[in-house]
């Protein structure tokens, strides 16, 4: 078997590489590339990550679950001439779902993980497993999926809400729950840039213009020329966040989620801080301009 020195990752529509094989086996141990994923020698011929080399264990044996007989098919798929489902690289898959059309199975648990991550096993797709009496809507069969309670696990352990490795429901949940204020904080952003260079601007031509100059043309400088600093700076932030929202609106990863989550609470903490220290000049001037005589009104208007 020829040897694979490079690899390409496919996913969604979207291609990275090449990688080393050293460096895509660390991304299938963190969880970064799942069987969901298509692998590559080339980046012409893909394959399925559980196809292609061994970054992928492969089951030794048929999980005895799966050819149970009868107890282990789906209702709706037995009767004369059914058969068991065959076993596939998972020894734990178990469920099967019906998503875009089809009936999938048997997947593990994982795997409807990334079904419902990848939008395509929603509240209402139908779901079963060996041991159920009938089909039940995803949500109401795996409602650790989509935030709601834990549910009980075989010996009586309940699975914690929220255990999930990094590509998780979790992370696809926070990266559309930030997705939400893409909007509202990119036309944040494009005001307060604009609002900030306005208020820059016309200082600075105002300050140029002939003619004497009086006090209270300074310390209204000295107050405008900051707030436009810190609108800009702001501004800047906010349209650099809107972008980090959009990245995890569409990739849906804990990496860019949390990322997109950095930017937003910079954004925030640099606007309240400047705008603590703006206050705090502001009440400076104003005393200087009580000290010196100089109506406050021509240094605020």
């Amino acid at each position: 078997m020829t040897q694979i020195e490079r690899v390409f990752i496919r996913f969604r529509g979207r291609t990275i590489g090449p990688l080393t094989p050293d460096k895509v086996k660390d991304m299938v141990r963190r969880g970064q590339v799942t069987r969901m994923h298509e692998l590559s020698g080339d980046g012409l011929s893909w394959m399925k990550a559980d196809e292609f080399g061994n970054f992928f264990p492969r089951a030794a044996a048929v999980n005895s679950e799966l050819t149970a007989g009868a107890s282990s098919v789906p209702p709706g798929g037995a009767g004369a001439g059914a058969t068991a489902p065959s076993a596939n690289d998972n020894v734990n898959a178990q469920w099967y779902a019906h998503v875009n059309g089809e009936k999938q199975g048997p997947v593990s648990l994982d795997q409807m993980r990334l079904y419902q991550e990848a939008k395509i096993l929603k509240k209402d797709s139908l779901v079963w497993k060996s041991g159920m009496d009938a089909w039940k809507p995803a949500a109401q069969a795996l409602p650790e999926l989509f935030g709601g309670a834990a549910v009980a696990q075989p010996g009586g352990m309940p699975a914690t809400v929220g255990s999930a490795p990094e590509d998780s429901v979790a992370s696809g949940s926070l990266a559309a729950e930030l997705s939400k204020h893409h909007g509202l904080v990119l036309a944040l952003g494009i005001a307060l840039l604009i609002i900030g260079a306005v208020l820059v601007i016309a200082q600075a031509l105002e300050l140029n213009q002939g003619g004497r100059r009086l006090r209270s043309d300074y310390l209204s400088a000295a107050l405008r020329i900051p707030l436009g600093g810190v609108l800009v700076i702001s501004g800047a932030m906010a349209l650099q966040a809107a972008g980090k929202l959009k990245s995890a609106a569409e990739s849906s990863t804990a990496a860019t989620a949390l990322a997109a989550a950095e930017a937003l609470n910079k954004f925030w903490l640099f606007s309240a801080i400047g705008s603590l220290i703006w206050i705090g000049l502001m009440l400076l001037i104003v005393c200087a301009a009580f000290a010196t005589d100089v109506p406050v009104n021509n240094v605020l208007m």
